[in-house]
């Protein structure tokens, strides 16, 4: 039984370690692509868009993009330290 017990946790942490490894490559594509995203309407962007809105919006898009960067970092971390690595 105690086998048993044992390989069950071990598929389970496998499992949650992969979970985590999803979320982190999410998280770091995501942010990848709203930072790119904010970086174009920033370089893009001609005087049809007043600057202000321009200027509110890749703030945004940046913090955005900073908190999934960390929410990535979170979870590459999460994963590593669960895997013992």
């Amino acid at each position: 039984m105690n086998d048993a017990n044992r390989t069950r946790n071990s598929v389970l942490a496998a499992a949650d370690r992969a979970d985590d490894d999803r979320l982190a490559n999410k998280c770091m594509l995501m942010a990848s692509v709203v930072f790119l995203a904010t970086w174009l309407l920033m370089v893009v962007t001609d005087d049809a868009i007043p600057p202000g809105v321009v200027g509110v919006a890749v703030v945004v898009g940046w913090i955005a993009a900073g908190l999934m960067f960390s929410a990535g970092v979170y979870f590459y971390l999460r994963s590593r330290v669960r895997s013992g690595d």
